[in-house]
């Protein structure tokens, strides 16, 4: 059945639409190609209305004696015209009475389309938004628009056409393109299919909701990513690590009064905060890109290789043994847990809410006049920190202490099994002073009772046992 319908003028401004594609900042980039296909090969105006029985009505009535069309005043919007009456009950066209009501509704993006608007009114506190009108506060262009790739052609496009048509302008500054969530069947995930292959409601009860919102965080930027419990099971245990570490790290910091940094924190000290500050730098620049799930594989490496697997293990025996080492190295690496700990807490918050606010609220807010992590600020967190000359005798110290966990797991030995004495072969003048100043943590890691240094190359790196007591002798020239 061929019926009216309303359309709105668009082929004539494909090329207006065009030029508004090119001052948005996709992301990803290639999701504008899309759009501009869809532009370039339109061959029809934007039909506005449908045949539903529920929707938007159009404000409309029309006179069936001059086939006027009779539209209401923007004082009486909103208005039913199958509800209300036309006002007046005569045509001001032909002064008839037989007047009947328009019965279609509008199309579902004529009306999302308007998004940026419905900001803008709640925004500057207004009853309504009069379209004639510039936008105050310079609310368009908005910052970002986050949608998913299936409605580039319609919520995208038409929330475009909008905005230029009202205010020839951009509806935002940039777009970012997400993707679906795909079932079993590598098929988009959606009610009224019914193939999710697990309830949202049985998923929260099985997992806690930071474990979920990591999950989701983990896909590519505008690519479709498969539902998988896996990625789960690894948001929890991310949790979990996250949990047992701050416990160690409150255990250490809990009773400092003094949060200033040290002149001199020591070059282990050195070496995270400066590895910190560059997690943050390449961190950041993702974030900027909105490659969210990018920033978030950053913030992880830091976190389980330097911090957890490297730095803790390395100064957990300053800490156990105070005795052992000096008062103001224990501070300086006080210091440096406290600090580094509200930036591993900072990076981490957008994608485990709920923990990073706990941990932050139980270990940082009491020193803190911001109340949750969640309105910290990078400027204040993310401080710079360059000690690049620490790199290279930091990456000394830990070469040896992977040698020797190597040597003892392939004799399937505990981690933890005592050792007499290392013996470092191919050890210069140079080497020797490096790592002097920090004999104690090296042994404290490898729980070795002595160092020695050797100058000669060795051809093979193993541990000799004499009498149930184990030795290892390892080169050290090679690591440098």
């Amino acid at each position: 059945v061929v019926l009216k319908q309303w359309f709105l003028n668009i082929l004539e401004y494909k090329n207006d639409f065009l030029q508004i594609a090119d001052k948005i900042d996709w992301y990803p980039a290639f999701m504008k190609t899309r759009y501009k296909d869809w532009v370039e090969h339109l061959q029809w105006d934007w039909c506005l209305s449908r045949q539903r029985f529920y929707g938007i009505p159009f404000p409309v009535w029309h006179c069936n004696e001059c086939k006027e069309v009779l539209v209401a005043s923007d004082n009486l919007l909103p208005i039913d015209p199958q509800e209300t009456n036309f006002p007046g009950g005569v045509c001001t066209h032909c002064n008839s009475t037989d007047i009947s009501p328009e019965t279609d509704v509008m199309d579902t993006w004529n009306t999302s389309s308007i998004t940026p608007y419905i900001c803008a009114e709640i925004f500057n506190k207004k009853d309504h938004t009069d379209f004639a009108k510039p936008v105050e506060n310079n609310f368009l262009p908005m910052s970002m628009r986050p949608q998913a790739h299936d409605i580039i052609r319609t919520w995208a496009f038409y929330t475009i056409i909008k905005t230029w048509m009202h205010h020839r302008t951009m509806p935002w500054k940039s777009i970012v393109i997400s993707g679906h969530v795909l079932s079993n069947e590598k098929n988009k995930i959606s009610k009224s299919k019914g193939n999710n292959p697990t309830d949202p409601q049985v998923l929260l009860q099985n997992y806690p909701a930071d474990a979920i919102r990591y999950w989701t965080a983990s896909g590519t930027l505008g690519q479709d990513i498969a539902f998988s419990e896996g990625q789960l099971l690894i948001g929890l245990k991310l949790q979990t690590k996250l949990w047992n570490a701050f416990r160690f790290i409150y255990e250490h910091i809990h009773e400092l009064n003094n949060f200033e940094k040290p002149e001199e924190i020591g070059t282990i000290n050195e070496w995270l905060c400066h590895q910190a500050h560059q997690t943050f730098i390449r961190y950041k620049e993702q974030l900027d890109k909105h490659e969210f799930s990018n920033a978030l594989n950053i913030a992880e490496r830091f976190f389980w290789q330097d911090f957890c697997d490297n730095y803790l293990e390395i100064i957990k025996d300053q800490l156990f043994n105070p005795n052992l080492y000096k008062q103001e190295d224990i501070a300086a690496t006080r210091w440096t847990l406290h600090h580094v700990g509200l930036r591993i807490l900072q990076l981490f918050a957008p994608y485990l809410p709920h923990v990073t606010e706990t941990l932050y609220t139980q270990i940082y807010e009491k020193n803190n006049t911001v109340k949750s992590i969640h309105v910290t600020k990078f400027a204040t967190i993310q401080q710079e920190h360059h000690y690049p000359t620490s790199i290279p005798s930091m990456e000394l110290l830990m070469n040896i202490i992977a040698k020797i966990r190597k040597l003892k797991t392939a004799q399937q030995l505990s981690l933890k099994t005592a050792l007499n004495s290392i013996a470092l072969h191919g050890a210069t003048q140079e080497i020797i002073k490096a790592l002097m100043p920090h004999e104690q943590l090296i042994k404290g890691v490898t729980h070795a009772q002595l160092i020695v240094y050797d100058s000669g190359i060795i051809n093979t790196e193993r541990l000799e046992q004499h009498h149930e007591i184990w030795s290892a002798v390892i080169n050290v020239q090679e690591i440098v």
